[in-house]
């Protein structure tokens, strides 16, 4: 018996854009994420160019507040300032794109309806 996997949603935080959509359609248009090191002190690295991610926030607020479990409050961020400054900036950007990736799926409205054991996530990250 062969098992079917079904991609329901996609999120993307990349240096092209802050999300799956802005990614792609900087890519049609030929835009390049490419430029000067911005987010820290070169030294005496003689690199002075690299495809930086820049702008995004983990702790700004989600763009649909998600669906709580029973008896927990709705989820409107990814991160907490607190807990942002625990966390590396690579789980920031997997964390934005994950909830990017469930709130696309619409998965949110029908999770009550499908076991957990039957969802998944593929993160890659470069």
């Amino acid at each position: 018996m062969r098992r079917r996997v079904v991609v329901t949603g996609v999120g993307a935080i990349t240096p092209l854009g802050l999300s799956a959509s802005e990614t792609w359609n900087n890519a049609l248009k030929g835009k390049s994420g490419v430029g000067k090191i911005t987010l820290f002190e070169l030294g005496e690295c003689p690199v002075h160019i690299a495809a930086e991610v820049k702008g995004y926030d983990v702790t700004r607020p989600l763009p649909a507040p998600l669906t709580p479990l029973p008896g927990s409050p709705a989820l409107t961020h990814a991160a907490s300032t607190k807990d942002a400054r625990k966390m590396g900036r690579f789980i920031h950007f997997a964390l934005g794109a994950g909830f990017e990736a469930y709130s696309d799926s619409g998965l949110d409205s029908l999770r009550s309806k499908i076991s957990p054991e039957r969802i998944g996530c593929n993160i890659g990250v470069g």
